[in-house]
């Protein structure tokens, strides 16, 4: 298991915290060898969350999921927030846009804010949501 460790980050080591409500504030140092995922893994073990795989890292400030792809992006300081993963925030944003006028417009609008966040739109991409758009604009739904 790679190790998450609290002190002083040496030159190639970036140390940052990750929140989540209800739980305490954890400060980290990674390295560049220890992937996102084991650090994920390793953040949700020691806040005893079951299932990983439905949480992902994302930057507080700009609410891009952090990713192996851009994790370069990381600095000393940088707040992250344990997040519900892309796949499960897509799935829920399509059951979004299914549901009444209310809730599509909603959801619309989140979709605004979420198009710059790559990673969220190569699982919206996947998730068939840019179909589904279509259907609505032909339809006439939106």
């Amino acid at each position: 298991m790679a190790q998450i460790t609290a002190g002083r980050p040496s030159a190639t080591e970036i140390k940052f915290a990750v929140t989540m409500p209800s739980k305490v504030t954890q400060f980290l140092i990674v390295t560049p060898i220890m992937s996102i995922e084991e650090t994920l893994m390793n953040l949700c073990e020691s806040w005893q969350i079951q299932d990983a795989s439905a949480y992902a890292l994302s930057d507080m400030e700009t609410t891009f999921y952090i990713t192996e792809t851009n994790r370069s992006k990381l600095r000393n300081g940088s707040v992250l927030t344990l997040s519900e993963s892309p796949k499960k925030a897509v799935q829920k944003m399509i059951n979004r846009l299914n549901g009444d006028d209310q809730e599509r417009r909603e959801a619309l609008q989140q979709l605004a804010s979420k198009a710059m966040d790559i990673t969220f739109v190569e699982h919206f991409i996947e998730q068939k949501g840019v179909e589904l758009l279509l259907t609505f604009l032909e339809s006439g739904k939106m």
